[in-house]
Formats: C-alpha cells, sequence, structure tokens
C-alpha cells in the first residue's frame, strides 16, 4: 500500500526544521534575539500541530507498535547516550545541563518521564501518541470526548509522574488531531 505524501505539509515541516536548527546556533541566537523570540513561537507549535493531524489511530494494534516502534527505539536509544554523555562529559566540556549524579533510578526517570534535553520533542510525540490511541480506539471514544479524553490522561500523567512535559505542547498535538 503505497503513502501519499502532502507536499504543503512536507515544505513546512522543510521550514520548521531549518528554523529550529538556525536558532538552535549560539550566533543566531545573539545576533538575532528578536527573530529567535519570534520564531519560538511558533516553530516548535506548528510541527507537534502537523504531527497531531498527521497521526493515524485507525489501524490495527499491530500496525500500531510498529508505528510507535519507530519513535520509541530511536528515542530510548539517543535519550541513553545524551544522558550518559552529560553525565560523564558535561562537566568537563562546562555544558549548560550537566548531570553530577546517576543512579539507575535516576537514568529511567530521566528517560521515561523527564527528557534531559533535545528529545523531550520524541518523548512528547510517544506520550500524545499512546493517549490519542488509547483515547480513541481502545476507549471508543469520538470527536470532542477523545480530545478531552487524551488531554485528561496526559494531565493526569504530568501530575502523577511530575513528568517535565508540557500541557500547551500537548494542547498544540491536540488541535492538530
Amino acid at each position: 500500500k503505497m503513502k501519499t505524501r502532502i507536499a504543503e505539509l512536507d515544505f513546512i515541516k522543510g521550514i520548521m526544521i531549518f528554523l529550529v536548527v538556525a536558532f538552535h546556533l549560539n550566533l543566531v541566537i545573539s545576533t538575532y534575539p528578536v527573530a529567535t523570540s519570534v520564531v519560538y513561537v511558533f516553530h516548535i507549535p506548528t510541527f507537534l500541530i502537523i504531527s497531531g493531524y498527521l497521526a493515524n489511530v485507525e489501524k490495527d494494534f499491530k500496525t500500531y507498535l510498529k508505528g510507535l516502534g519507530r519513535l520509541i527505539v530511536p528515542y530510548l536509544f539517543f535519550e541513553s547516550i545524551y544522558i550518559l554523555m552529560i553525565f560523564f562529559l558535561g562537566r568537563y566540556l562546562n555544558a549548560n545541563n550537566s548531570i553530577s549524579e546517576l543512579t539507575v533510578i535516576d537514568f529511567f526517570k530521566k528517560i521515561l518521564i523527564e527528557p534531559a534535553g533535545i528529545y523531550w520533542y520524541i518523548h512528547t510525540l510517544i506520550y500524545c501518541s499512546i493517549s490519542y490511541y488509547l483515547s480513541y480506539k481502545l476507549l471508543k471514544l469520538k470527536d470532542w470526548n477523545a480530545l478531552l479524553c487524551m488531554g485528561i490522561i496526559l494531565y493526569v500523567f504530568i501530575i502523577i509522574t511530575g513528568s517535565s512535559m508540557k500541557m500547551e505542547n500537548i494542547i498544540y498535538y491536540i488541535i492538530g488531531v
């Protein structure tokens, strides 16, 4: 089965990728502080809205898990490397977010609840995708009820775990859905 792409969304995502990379460079941030503030208002929300829009829960559980695995496996791999690098090398490289102590529990807490850095976006997508599937497919809710349920599931997750996930990012994903 061939997937069709939406060229306009690919174009928008390409522009957003460029902006994310450009406005994470210290030279750009320090040279264009006002532009940086403006870009930060819309670049990540745009990605999350598009991700919610393109999300599809009309698949069987096996196919859904396969798609979710395409997020989880790279996230676990790269977030683990990131955490270990900022623990072992962060203070020597004068990194902004070095970790001074890291137990096994701290490691898993960072992966599951509080991503240590740049992979927070994938972490958010994983949890939004799971709540979407739970609300629409497993609980069989529709329309506003499902959207509300998604928000409640994620809000309760944040409250119970103390997750660093932000509700505004969840809302952008839900808007896309």
